[in-house]
């Protein structure tokens, strides 16, 4: 009776192994900017609790990991790139910015891209903003498979 049960374990060890290879993973992108955090996010006056929530209390420069989403659904914009921190939404790229970041991004074949981001402001009433380091303008993006 111990035999069977040490057997029925490794078969049942067997098929988790052999099913898990199977799942697809969703790959993420790591984009190493160049330290000068200058593509900034647009429409995160739309999300201010989730920026405040990421950045803490009072003015701030909180540096922090940004995920840039690849969205074709969006209804408003094929080609947007949404922008968030942890699991929550706090902007997107520029109509043009989000261009620019597909065409140099297009050779990967992931829709999630990670990269350095710092958030900003929040001081006596004013709204808190976020600069990502992506790119310079002259240079491609430096992209590395997590």
């Amino acid at each position: 009776m111990e035999l069977f049960y040490v057997v029925l374990v490794g078969l049942a060890l067997l098929l988790v192994r052999v099913v898990w290879r199977r799942i697809p993973r969703a790959s993420i992108a790591v984009i190493r900017g160049s330290g000068k955090f200058n593509l900034e996010v647009v429409g995160e006056s739309h999300y201010q609790p989730a920026l405040r929530d990421a950045a803490g209390k009072g003015e701030v420069r909180r540096e922090c990991v940004a995920s840039l989403v690849l969205e074709p659904e969006n209804p408003h914009d094929d080609q947007a790139v949404r922008v968030d921190v942890g699991d929550r939404t706090v902007g997107y790229l520029s109509r043009k910015d989000a261009r620019e970041f597909r065409r140099l991004v297009q050779s990967h074949s992931v829709s999630r891209f990670q990269c350095a981001a710092v958030i900003v402001g929040g001081g006596r009433g004013r709204s808190l903003g976020i600069w990502l380091d992506v790119w310079t303008k002259t240079q491609q993006a430096d992209v590395h498979m997590d």
